[in-house]
């Protein structure tokens, strides 16, 4: 029998042929080298991070720049983040079949609830969170309910392996607008005030107002240019705290009654901050709310205007608000009486009555 160079039975199967002198044939071999075969891939450990849910201001869907503000998002509105899968369960090295699902966990009438799609993927993905249901309001301001909502990604359903930073579903308010209510000309405590009334409101990044009901606004003034006097007297101003978005309503601008000369103006800007009982943030610049308030004595006639500009106020700065500009009718000073501005009505003395 020939040497047999292969071991195993393939000895019987191919020398023997060759012992019996058969011609014209080669030998065969087994495929590959003897005795190992492919080996599939199995199961793997992945790595897991998930990204924040950023909220700028105002909210945008994607590529949010980190302000500060906690992390949250309006109800109705989505925001995409991504998570990263290291390596891919759809890779060779990982046996088939593998996934990482994904949901948003502490959902309750609470913390709020908010949905993400996909719920399932195999490698780095960008996905995209929505909000549902809000952030129960917190009226002791306390953050009671915020950022309980979670991302959490888990190895085929069952293994947790990563959980995102907590967030809240909340709508803050932006965009300020302002229009002519009335004129105010009369006498409060003694001091004679002219000015206007005007009609103010905002919108809110849900698309609906109503969600506005755990925000918050009020007025920031810059009194720091005194006015000249005269024609102007200098005078505190009464400026509003915090109120509800929803109910916003009237806002009142007086100065005390001027001098009619010499001709001048009086410009102070004006901006609304927000703050937020849901998410916990406060005291926040709102988007497109700048303005200037310019009281005017020109030619003997006393009126106001309200102009939106971009302003900077305590170091926040906003933009410029969309409203057309806001002009008081104008008051003629000369033919108005006047008091001297700090001094109350004189009444004459009556005549003492002889006993």
């Amino acid at each position: 029998m020939a040497e047999c160079r292969v071991p195993g039975p393939l000895c019987d199967t191919l020398d023997h042929l060759a012992d019996k002198g058969s011609t014209n044939k080669q030998r065969q071999s087994p495929p590959g080298p003897v005795g190992l075969h492919p080996v599939k891939g199995a199961a793997c450990a992945p790595t897991v991070k998930i990204g924040r849910v950023i909220r700028s201001n105002p909210h945008v869907d994607k590529g949010a720049k980190d302000e500060r503000l906690p992390d949250s998002l309006p109800p109705k509105k989505h925001y995409q983040i991504e998570i990263t899968v290291t390596p891919s369960l759809d890779s060779a090295r990982c046996a088939a079949g593998q996934f990482i699902e994904l949901s948003v966990a502490g959902g309750s009438e609470d913390a709020g609830t908010a949905t993400i799609s996909p719920d399932r993927i195999t490698k780095t993905t960008t996905v995209t969170v929505q909000g549902v249901e809000q952030t129960k309001t917190d009226f002791s301001e306390k953050g009671l309910h915020a950022g309980k909502l979670k991302i959490q990604a888990k190895l085929n359903g069952n293994k947790l392996l990563a959980e995102s930073k907590g967030f809240s579903v909340c709508a803050h308010p932006l965009n300020w607008f302002e229009a002519f209510d009335s004129d105010v000309d009369e006498t409060l405590q003694q001091k004679h005030v002219v000015g206007m009334y005007v009609k103010i409101s905002c919108e809110s990044d849900s698309d609906d107002l109503k969600d506005l009901k755990g925000a918050q606004v009020k007025e920031l003034l810059d009194f720091s240019a005194r006015p000249k006097e005269p024609p102007f007297h200098n005078h505190p101003f009464d400026t509003s705290n915090y109120q509800l978005a929803v109910a916003l309503g009237n806002d009142r601008h007086t100065i005390l009654f001027p001098e009619d000369r010499p001709d001048a103006d009086w410009k102070i800007p004006q901006m609304s901050v927000y703050k937020c009982l849901r998410c916990g943030c406060t005291d926040v610049a709102l988007p497109n709310s700048g303005m200037h308030i310019i009281f005017h004595v020109k030619n003997k006639k006393f009126f106001v205007e309200k102009i939106p500009a971009s302003v900077t106020i305590k170091g926040k700065s906003v933009k410029a608000a969309n409203f057309p500009k806001v002009k008081g009718n104008e008051l003629e000073l000369s033919k108005t009486p006047t008091q001297p501005p700090d001094q109350p009505t004189q009444i004459p003395a009556q005549p003492k009555k002889k006993p």
